[in-house]
């Protein structure tokens, strides 16, 4: 009897019900072939038992990225809040030189007029 399995990923937990369910269906002395991108079925079993044996340290790598994205979004939303911030400053600073640009100017003509006034 030969089985046939395409699996693009394999959970650990359907690994062993999948050893289970192939003990209790062929028994002790008959093999199911497993080809799995074309593997030899010890290759897909090692696979299989590293996937499990590595799974903490990945749900620990997936946790740590997932604090990283977090951080990243706030970091980017506090530089959208800042790049507001500088110019909302930068829109201040150019009225008040503004301002100060056309009180010096009102200044000068000031006293260009009475330098006339007093020559006369």
């Amino acid at each position: 009897m030969v089985i046939l399995l395409t699996l693009p990923t394999v959970s650990c937990k359907m690994a062993s019900s999948f050893e289970e369910w192939r003990k209790k269906i062929l028994g002790p002395n008959q093999r199911a072939d497993l080809i799995e991108s074309d593997n030899s079925p010890s290759e897909w079993e090692k696979d299989t038992s590293s996937q499990c044996s590595q799974r903490p340290e990945l749900d620990a790598v997936r946790e740590e990225i997932a604090k990283l994205h977090i951080r990243m979004k706030t970091i980017e939303a506090t530089n959208e809040s800042n790049k507001k911030k500088i110019s909302a400053i930068s829109a201040d600073f150019k009225d008040l030189h503004k301002n100060i640009t056309d009180w010096i100017n009102e200044m000068e003509g000031q006293v260009e007029k009475r330098v006339k006034q007093s020559r006369s």
